[in-house]
Order: structure tokens, then sequence, then C-alpha cells
């Protein structure tokens, strides 16, 4: 309804502009046409004394020896004698002096503008009643081809609106207009498509994080609820340790979710943050029950949020912690303008079309995680979160030193 006001705004805005342009446009083309014509019309009278006073000099000089004429033109012709000053303006007077047998001659010649006063009064009266009329006509015109382009802005609006109430189809209709209008229902159509898709994952991402969360709490409840039910027959250590392992796993669960929805719903800090120290801090942090291989360029400047950052280095490690059987290595290297952090292992590695999906939420390969001993599907997720939240990405790609897996992280330099 706002928007249906603000088009009536418009064409009102829009026809008021019309008429004032046209109404001022109108008046100035009649003031340059008004004196246009009146110069034309001074020329033309300057003209018609200047070839009468010729044809009367001729004459004169043949030897018709008169002393006044009405030319055909409307030009009087005096000769030796003026004509009376009246004061008046509506008459145009020129003399000439000539020479006839030694004796000077003065020829005088004169025309009334009368006529030509009429008729501009004729014109101006005319363009007065004119102007208001073509302006009007103008507005009129105007407001209905606004009313014809805005068109698909209505409709486009009513179906927003029923898509926001729920009975719409879901999208806007792009009109075949080749221009601004087709272009805005596009971008309509395309911000609901994100729109869709953001809540499919947010759909799926509530979905997977229930059921990650309930199969704890379903270990949790059954131990209870057996030893409850059968006192004397609890092993405390056994009971105790399937409570610790269930309570870890909720604890990284949830502190993995928030650091995910933390990452999608916060601005990215730009500070600078040495991403060598950090990958140092973290293998050391770590406590790799294997080899571990480092080649690390130091400083490595970044740009963005070291927690985050840290973050993703500390998955990462875990990534190849969890699945390395022998051997880790850990390569920070600069490229043209990008810090690439890799790190391969030699567990069972990730199949070629399994290499996208490890990055989306609670992913799991089955060779490669089990719900026992693997985490919820989170950690390189966040990875690659924070890799676009800083302007880089995490991808997996073929090892080049063990036969497991290799995690790249590139980052944009400071």
């Amino acid at each position: 309804m706002n928007l249906e006001r603000r088009l009536g705004g418009v064409r009102g805005t829009v026809t008021r502009t019309t008429l004032v342009v046209t109404a001022l446009t109108l008046t100035v083309v009649g003031v340059l046409g008004s004196i246009s014509l009146a110069r034309l019309a001074e020329r033309d009278i300057d003209r018609a004394i200047v070839d009468t006073l010729d044809e009367v000099e001729q004459r004169y000089r043949a030897g018709d020896r008169f002393v006044s004429l009405t030319h055909p033109s409307g030009v009087e012709v005096l000769v030796d004698r003026t004509f009376r000053d009246t004061g008046s303006t509506d008459q145009i007077v020129r003399t000439r002096p000539i020479v006839v047998d030694d004796t000077e001659v003065v020829l005088s010649a004169r025309v009334t503008t009368r006529g030509l006063d009429s008729t501009l009064r004729t014109i101006r009266r005319t363009l007065w009643l004119l102007v208001p009329l073509a302006a009007a006509l103008t507005a009129l015109v105007a407001n209905l081809a606004v009313r014809r382009s805005l068109r698909p802005v209505s409709e486009i609006t009513d179906e927003a609106e029923r898509i926001a109430a729920g009975t719409g189809s879901g999208r806007v209709p792009v009109p075949d207009t080749g221009d601004e209008i087709e272009q805005l229902a596009e971008t309509v159509n395309m911000m609901l498509d994100a729109a869709d898709a953001a809540r499919e994952r947010q759909r799926r991402f509530v979905s997977d994080a229930s059921h990650e969360l309930r199969t704890p709490l379903m270990v949790l409840s059954a131990e209870a609820d057996l030893a409850r039910r059968h006192p004397d027959g609890v092993d405390l250590a056994a009971f105790a340790a399937t409570v610790e392992t269930q309570t870890n796993r909720l604890d990284r669960l949830t502190d993995d979710l928030l650091m995910s929805s933390s990452i999608a719903e916060q601005h990215a800090e730009h500070l600078p943050v040495d991403l060598a120290a950090i990958v140092g801090e973290e293998i050391d942090a770590a406590g790799f029950p294997v080899a571990v291989t480092r080649e690390l360029v130091s400083p490595v400047e970044v740009t963005g949020d070291a927690v985050v950052l840290r973050r993703a280095v500390r998955n990462i490690l875990a990534n190849a912690r969890r699945h390395a059987d022998r051997a880790v290595r850990v390569e920070l290297s600069m490229t043209t303008g990008l810090a690439r952090l890799a790190v391969e292992d030699d567990g069972p590695g990730i199949a070629p079309p399994d290499r996208g999906r490890v990055f989306e939420r609670f992913a799991r390969l089955d060779d490669a995680r089990a719900r026992d001993t693997g985490g919820a599907g989170l950690g390189l997720a966040i990875v690659a979160e924070a890799a676009a939240r800083h302007g880089g990405r995490a991808v997996a790609v073929d090892p080049r030193h063990l036969d497991g897996a290799r995690i790249e992280l590139d980052l944009p330099l400071v």
C-alpha cells in the first residue's frame, strides 16, 4: 500500500513537472516567436521603403516631377517636403537626399505599423490561449504515459505483497520491456531465489542440528533410565565414561554451532593478524600423536578476525589429527597476494567426488568419519565459512607429499 501511494506520488510529480515545463516552453517559444516575427516584419518594411525610394528616385530623375505619391506597397513619399512629427510610434520614416540637375532634392518616405502591431497582438492572444490548452493536453498525455509505464511496477508490488502474505506464486512477473523495470523484476526474483535458498539451508541446518543434539541426549537418557531400573548392576566407571563422552560431544557441538552462527551473522573485523604465529601456536596445542612436519614462512600477515582465523586453523589441524595414521605435514607459504595454509595427512584421504561436500555443514564421509570418534561435521564447514568471510577460500585437493587428504586455506595478504 505504501508503494502504491508512492507510485501515485510519482505520477503526480511527473504530471506537474510536465505541465510546468510545457507551459514555460510554450511561453518562451511564443515570446521568441513574437520577437522574431516583429524583426522579420521590420526588415520587410525597411526593404519596401528602400525599394520605393529607389523607384521614386528613378522616376524623378526621368522627369516625373510629382511632389507626393502612395506606393502600392503602402509607402507614402513626399518630394522636398517632410512628414509632420506627430510623436506617434506607429510609423517609420526614412529620408534620402538626391542631387538632380545640380539641385538637392529630399525624398521622404513613411509607412505605418498599425497592421503589424495588430497582427502581433493577434498572435500573442492566440499564444496565451494555446499555452494553457497545450500544457493541459501534454500533462494528460504524460499522466497516461506514466501510468502505462508504471503498471508493471504495480503488478510487481501486488505479487510481492501476495508473496509476503503467503498466497503468491513465489516469483514476481517479469515484463518484457527491456528497461530498468524489467531489471528490477529480475533482481527481485534473484532476491527471492536467494531467500528461498537461505530458508532451505536454515531448515536443513535446524534439522541436522536437532538430530545431532538429540543423539547424545538419547544416549544419556538411556543410560540414566538403565541405572534407575537396575541400580545394582550399574558399572559406575562405565556410566561416568559414557556421561563424560556424551557431555563432551554436546559441548563440542554447541561450541561449533555457536561459532558457525557467529561467523555467518557478524561482520568480519579488518585488523592485521600474523597467521604464522597462530599456526605455530595451534600445532603446539593440538598434541599430535604422530610426526608433524612444519614448513612455515614467518611472518605472514593477513587482515581479519584473529578469533575466527584461529578457530579455522584449529579445525583443519584437528581434521588431520583425527585421520592421520603416522604423519601430518603443515605448510604455510605466500603466493601472489595470498597466504596459503596446506595441511596433509596420511589417512584414508578424500575421494574427488566428495572434496566439495566435506565443507558442507554436518557432512560425513563413510570411510573417513565415524560418529563415535569424529565430530558432528561442522569443523571443515566452519573453515569454509571463515575463509569466505575473509575473502578467501578453502578447498580439498590432491595430496603432494602424503597419501591422505590435503586441505588448503587461502587468505588475502595485508
